[in-house]
């Protein structure tokens, strides 16, 4: 009976998050994609590409969208809000969520560019040659879309897209995966190797290739592996939230 609950569970949070991040995230590119040739955007399309307004236009609904999943997420798993952690900010979280966020992309970018020394050895003449070109190759797909929404929007509005993306990521990951599976009878190690598994795979979807996906999957083990053993010994999410709101700047900035 054990194992059923564990497959039933595992089963659930999987269709969960191919759902949302893949199959309901591909519908709302699709929608943007179209509403975007519609006459109400007739102005902008004199100062802007049809590119960069489709891909602003998606990352605020993505980020949208994205809270209203936590939201349905707590309700339907009658999780207490309260012991997620959420609300526990404290002035300080903001001096070590910044370290924290520097640290985590500093190791980060040591394992890509170790990476990348990995596939220019194994296959030298199928991938980028050159640093910028791996550059562009890295900053490609959905982390575009927040690069585009920097360079369109203005800086609150692009600040606060970004924290109700990331916010929602690390409450979801962080919080409801987490104490979902706990309440369930989940050991710690099960819970928390689940979640970093479906955090680093949820980063391959919506990104034009495998090349262009390993660095953000590699952000997302570091950051998994971190945040849930933070998480672990002290549930509280705004430190974390913030880790990931400046690693990310550092990645679109």
């Amino acid at each position: 009976m054990h194992n059923f609950s564990i497959f039933r569970d595992s089963f659930f949070w999987l269709a969960s998050i191919f759902f949302y991040y893949k199959l309901f995230k591909g519908l709302v590119f699709y929608l943007a994609h179209r509403a975007v040739s519609f006459r109400s955007f007739g102005s902008l399309h004199k100062k802007y590409t049809p590119q960069e307004l489709t891909g602003v236009l998606e990352l605020g609904l993505v980020a949208t969208s994205h809270v209203l999943f936590c939201i349905f997420l707590i309700l339907i798993l009658n999780l207490n809000i309260e012991k997620l952690g959420l609300f526990e900010f404290q002035p300080h979280h903001l001096l070590y969520g910044c370290l924290l966020g520097i640290g985590e992309m500093s190791l980060s970018s040591l394992f890509c560019l170790a990476a990348i020394k990995v596939m220019q050895k194994t296959a030298p003449h199928k991938g980028p040659q050159n640093n910028n070109q791996w550059q562009t190759v890295a900053r490609g797909g959905w982390i575009k879309h927040h690069i585009q929404s920097f360079e369109l929007l203005p800086i609150f509005a692009s600040l606060i897209i970004l924290f109700l993306q990331v916010g929602s990521e690390e409450l979801i990951f962080r919080g409801i995966i987490t104490n979902s599976l706990l309440e369930n009878g989940y050991g710690h190690l099960l819970s928390i190797s689940f979640s970093i598994v479906v955090f680093v795979g949820m980063q391959a979807f919506h990104m034009p290739g495998l090349r262009s996906a390993i660095f953000p999957m590699i952000g997302a083990l570091v950051m998994g592996i971190t945040h849930s053993l933070l998480y672990y010994f002290v549930p509280v999410l705004p430190p974390l939230i913030i880790a990931h709101v400046v690693f990310f700047l550092m990645t679109v900035i």
